[in-house]
């Protein structure tokens, strides 16, 4: 069975990680939302895990209210 994950973060890489980790399964995608307001320089190391795909479209997130939406 086919399964992603959307993840919404603003700090804390190696969290993430961790977390991607975990949940790693076969047939598992994990999107990224990253707030704007944020680098995305710490986090693009991610990608080296597989399967991790970063939401192009960021949005600044006052969170976690109704324009988190807005990113998708």
């Amino acid at each position: 069975m086919k399964m992603a994950f959307v993840i919404v973060a603003y700090k804390d890489p190696s969290q993430i990680e961790r977390l991607i980790k975990k949940f790693d399964r076969d047939g598992t995608d994990f999107y990224i939302h990253l707030d704007k307001k944020i680098s995305i320089s710490n986090f693009v190391y991610l990608k080296q895990i597989g399967k991790v795909y970063f939401i192009k479209t960021r949005v600044k997130v006052n969170w976690v209210v109704l324009v988190l939406l807005q990113g998708f």
